[in-house]
C-alpha cells in the first residue's frame, strides 16, 4: 500500500453506530470492529461491541483481510493456495516436497526471544516446503513445543528442548519426532535458542522424517 486509506466514520449517525466491519487476523481470529483508519503499518479500531471505548491498533503484517460492513474486502495478503490434500492424508503427503506449511511454536516458559524465527530461519534454508501465515493456505502444520530449564548439562544458564509434530489443518497428529535440546556454550556462540532451532529442522524434523517414510 503505498497511500494511506482514511476510513471515517461518523459515530453521531445510526448507520455508523450499527454497523460492524469483520478483521481476520492471520492466526484465523476475527474481531468485530469498527475499522477508523488504515495505513502503510497499522490498522486502527475500536471494537463493536464498546464504539465508546478505547483505540486499538494492529501491524498490518498481522492482519489477513477485513470485511467492511457493506460486504467489500480489503486484503492485506496475497491469496494463497493449497494442493487440496484429503483429510487423511499420509505423513508423505502432508510433507511432500513443495507443499505449503504454516509454522504454530509453543513457547511453554514465556522466555523465547527469538520466539520462531530462528526456525523459520532455517526452514527457508531447507527449501523444502513453502512457510504461509494464513491457515487457509497451509497443507500441513508444524507444531513446535519448546520450553527450557536449568539441568546439570548446562550448569550455569538453562537448556533448550523443543519437539516437533506434524498435524493436519484439523489438528489431528500424524508424527511425533524426538525432542532436541542445546544450551548456551562457546561452541554455539551462547545463542542456545538459535542452536537448538537447527537441531530441531535438521536433526529431528527432516532426518526423522526422511527416516520415517
Amino acid at each position: 500500500m503505498n497511500k494511506i486509506l482514511l476510513i471515517c466514520f461518523s459515530l453521531l449517525s445510526f448507520h455508523s453506530l450499527f454497523a460492524q466491519d469483520i478483521i481476520h487476523t492471520v492466526s484465523a481470529k476475527t474481531i468485530e470492529a469498527k475499522v477508523l483508519e488504515i495505513s502503510d503499518t497499522e490498522v486502527t479500531y475500536k471494537l463493536f461491541n464498546n464504539l465508546e471505548g478505547p483505540v486499538f491498533r494492529m501491524s498490518t503484517d498481522k492482519v489477513f483481510k477485513i470485511v467492511f460492513e457493506n460486504g467489500t474486502e480489503y486484503s492485506f495478503v496475497e491469496d494463497v493456495v493449497n494442493h487440496g490434500l484429503a483429510p487423511d492424508a499420509s505423513l508423505q503427503e502432508l510433507t511432500a516436497k513443495g507443499n505449503n506449511l504454516l509454522l504454530i511454536f509453543n513457547d511453554m516458559n514465556g522466555n523465547f526471544d527469538e520466539k520462531d524465527a530462528y526456525l523459520k530461519e532455517f526452514l527457508r534454508e531447507d527449501g523444502r516446503w513453502n512457510l504461509v501465515d494464513i491457515p487457509a493456505g497451509a497443507d500441513f502444520i508444524l507444531y513446535v513445543e519448546g520450553y527450557s530449564k536449568r539441568t546439570a548439562k548446562s550448569f550455569a544458564s538453562d537448556t533448550y528442548f523443543m519437539t516437533p509434530t506434524i498435524r493436519r489443518m484439523d489438528n489431528t497428529d500424524v508424527w511425533t519426532g524426538m525432542t532436541v535440546d542445546a544450551c548456551a556454550n562457546a561452541f554455539n556462540g551462547y545463542r542456545a535458542v538459535k542452536a537448538v532451532s537447527k537441531a530441531l529442522v535438521f536433526e529431528s524434523l527432516l532426518r526423522g522424517l526422511d527416516n520415517a517414510q
